[in-house]
C-alpha cells in the first residue's frame, strides 16, 4: 500500500459505543462509512480535518480495544435526522481496520497506562492535549506499527483539502 500517512498523522482520539450491538463500525472493513458524535459534541464533529488520522477504541467483549484508523474524506458535517441522539457526523476513510480476531487490546500498548476515562466521551480529543500523556511519540510509534499489517490497499491522496482515492 502506497501510504502519504505516518505516525505523527496521527491527532485524534476518539472512543465509539454501540450498547445494543457491543461494538461500531466492525462491520464496514473497507471503505468509508459515516463516524458519528453525539449530539452534545455537534461542533466538535467538525474538528478533525481530511488528513487527520483519528484512532478510534472501543469496548469489546468488555475489553478496551483500537479497532480503526481513519481519516475524514473532507470538511463537511453530516446530520441524520432519523437519529435521536447520534445526529452529527463525517465521511471518514478508513486506513486500518482490526478484524475482531485480531483487536488490539489497549493493555498490549504502550496506551495501557493512559486513563481513558473523560478524554472523549464520544468526542474526537486531540491527542497531544491529553495532559497525562507522556511521550506521545512513542505512543503514536508504538500503535501505527500495531496497525500496520492491517493498513488497507487504498491509494488515497489529498487535493483542496478534500482526501480521494487514487484508482
Amino acid at each position: 500500500m502506497k501510504s502519504i500517512f505516518s505516525p505523527f498523522d496521527i491527532i485524534w482520539i476518539k472512543n465509539v459505543t454501540d450498547s445494543s450491538e457491543g461494538q461500531t463500525y466492525m462491520n464496514c472493513p473497507a471503505g468509508s462509512f459515516v463516524l458519528h458524535f453525539p449530539d452534545r459534541h455537534k461542533y466538535n464533529c467538525a474538528s478533525p480535518k481530511a488528513g487527520e488520522v483519528i484512532l478510534i477504541y472501543q469496548k469489546i467483549n468488555h475489553q478496551n480495544v483500537f479497532t480503526h484508523l481513519v481519516t475524514p474524506i473532507d470538511n463537511n458535517m453530516v446530520a441524520d435526522e432519523v437519529k435521536t441522539y447520534f445526529k452529527y457526523g463525517r465521511h471518514v476513510q478508513i486506513i486500518a481496520f482490526t478484524p475482531i480476531p485480531d483487536l488490539i487490546h489497549v493493555s498490549s500498548t504502550l496506551w495501557k497506562n493512559v486513563n481513558f476515562q473523560g478524554i472523549s466521551q464520544g468526542n474526537a480529543c486531540r491527542i497531544r492535549n491529553i495532559s497525562k500523556i507522556k511521550n506521545v511519540d512513542h505512543l503514536l510509534h508504538d500503535i501505527w506499527n500495531r496497525f500496520t499489517p492491517f493498513l488497507c490497499n487504498n491509494e488515497l491522496t489529498i487535493e483542496n483539502d478534500v482526501l480521494v482515492e487514487v484508482l
